[in-house]
């Protein structure tokens, strides 16, 4: 037993000994809104540096099981993968042993206090894996679980006087952009497996597929580094304006929105320049796409939400908010939800754009999305407070004033949420009675319910659809590409005015 002892010394709970200088969220504060602080860490940015960009993956293929100690106010939570005092995971049975050893401990060091009838509690439970990724402007990138808060690796990029633009992340590789140089590392080392120069100056964040990098330039192209190539023979796909946003990789398509109100899908099994279809707004398009079941759900300057059929590649509907929206849309729980410029949310059917019953009138004083739980949801107003508000019904059931926020992870997959103070700190914060993480997803919340498993049912091809007014059946996506090319076939490599489609 004294083994298994030695093998937790190093263990450290995270969520003990907050301090008002630490920049965490004061718990008694944060209580008042039915939240508690679940942990927190440093976000490596540098005494100096700041938070450049982040993003979370979930790796259903890597279930991991987490075992919680509870007794009075005292917590302690480790997972299989969480290193002994050797440097080694525990492993299942492993942590098992040692959260039964430290229950036997915690017994008699609440004896030796004259404390004899508190109740330790251990629970059990598996997860997938998720991982956040953060990109300081340090030229860092660092891998945090985002069920523990602990460190997995940092790994330096590139040169620290340079820009770091942008960092992405599948469940095999992470991307990140520094200068005009991409990086790929091995998403559970951190090691830098190769890297490669962009053809233009890099706009935004990039995203990253099993296969390749999608890097948005400043000149509105889409540059690919496919991965089988190292970063070598990279392909372009052309757009005017300037790339604004993260690019959505779906199963099918990659899409971009620019300067210019374009979004711009291209088809992943192509066989010609990949382009097959534009969105056109009347101003900017300035946030990432939202996706759900098919649709894209995109917003723009022009004040419009935009709900787009991937495989048709027709507006279905439109529905304008009246002022610029600068964020997208947040679908969650069967609805979309948006917030435009003067502050409004609105909360629309899916279907068809129309108002959720219950939400004919936006929310007023609203500036941005936090997170949400089964039944609430939690925003910042336009002055940084943070407000809990009924989803059903859209009434206000608290605010509380937190302060200090410099940046929100906006998390649709769980009902954590992920703030970073102006200090640096990474805050994971939950409503105090969800101890397990609660999935929206309904896939994420069978994976949970059945202990790490999941039954994915076979869906009907969606691009085998008819051609409007009628005919052959029209994919506008074409045959399916080759392994080692994201873009497929043809690639689309020239940079001169003679290959925009669009002129």
């Amino acid at each position: 037993m004294s083994d298994l002892m030695l093998l937790g010394v190093a263990f450290v709970c995270l969520t003990g000994g907050l301090k008002a200088d630490d920049g965490v969220t004061s718990s008694a504060v944060i209580q008042r809104a039915g939240l508690t602080v679940d942990w927190f860490t440093h976000s490596g940015v540098g005494i100096n540096g700041g938070l450049a960009d982040w993003q979370i993956n979930v790796d259903e293929n890597k279930p991991t099981t987490f075992f919680s100690l509870e007794a009075n106010k005292f917590r302690e939570r480790i997972s299989q993968n969480t290193l002994n005092s050797f440097g080694e995971p525990f492993g299942v049975d492993g942590a098992r042993q040692y959260m039964q050893v430290r229950s036997e401990v915690l017994k008699a060091e609440f004896a030796n206090d004259g404390v004899t009838d508190v109740e330790i509690k251990i629970s059990e439970y598996t997860l997938p894996q998720t991982t956040i990724y953060t990109l300081g402007t340090n030229a860092v990138v660092s891998a945090v679980d985002a069920d523990t808060g602990a460190t997995k690796w940092t790994s330096s990029i590139g040169d620290p006087r340079l820009p770091s633009i942008g960092v992405a992340a599948s469940n095999e590789f992470v991307a990140a952009i520094n200068g005009l140089s991409v990086y790929c590392l091995e998403a559970s080392t951190g090691k830098i497996v190769w890297s490669g120069k962009c053809r233009f100056a890099p706009s935004t964040s990039p995203a990253i597929t099993e296969t390749g990098i999608y890097v948005p330039l400043l000149n509105g192209r889409l540059e690919s580094f496919a991965l089988k190539d190292k970063g070598q023979n990279s392909q372009v796909l052309v757009s005017g304006g300037r790339s604004t946003a993260r690019p959505l990789v779906t199963d099918y398509s990659v899409s971009w929105p620019n300067s210019k109100g374009r979004l711009t899908v291209a088809g992943l099994y192509t066989q010609s320049k990949g382009v097959a279809y534009q969105l056109n707004s009347d101003d900017a398009i300035m946030s990432p796409t939202a996706y759900n079941d098919g649709m894209f759900y995109v917003t723009s300057l022009d004040g419009f939400v935009y709900a787009m059929n991937e495989p048709k590649g027709v507006i279905d509907w439109q529905v304008s908010t009246g002022f610029g929206i600068s964020q997208p849309a947040i679908v969650l729980n069967d609805h979309v939800y948006v917030i435009n410029s003067n502050n409004e949310m609105f909360k629309l059917i899916p279907e068809s754009g129309k108002d959720a019953p219950g939400w004919e009138q936006p929310l007023e004083n609203i500036g941005s999305y936090v997170g949400a739980g089964k039944d609430n949801m939690y925003v910042l107003d336009s002055v940084g407070n943070l407000c809990v508000i009924d989803q059903d019904s859209g009434a206000i059931l608290s605010k509380v004033e937190i302060g200090g926020v410099q940046s929100v992870l906006p998390n649709m997959i769980s009902d954590r949420m992920y703030i970073v103070s102006d200090r640096g700190m990474i805050q994971c914060l939950r409503e105090i009675n969800s101890r397990i993480p609660f999935f929206h997803s309904n896939e994420l919340a069978e994976f949970e319910k059945n202990g790490g498993k999941t039954k994915k049912d076979e869906l009907d091809d969606p691009f085998a659809l008819p051609k409007k007014g009628g005919g052959d059946l029209d994919n506008p996506f074409g045959a399916p590409r080759p392994k080692d090319n994201p873009f497929g076939g043809g690639g689309g490599g020239g940079n001169s005015a003679d290959d925009d489609p669009f002129k």
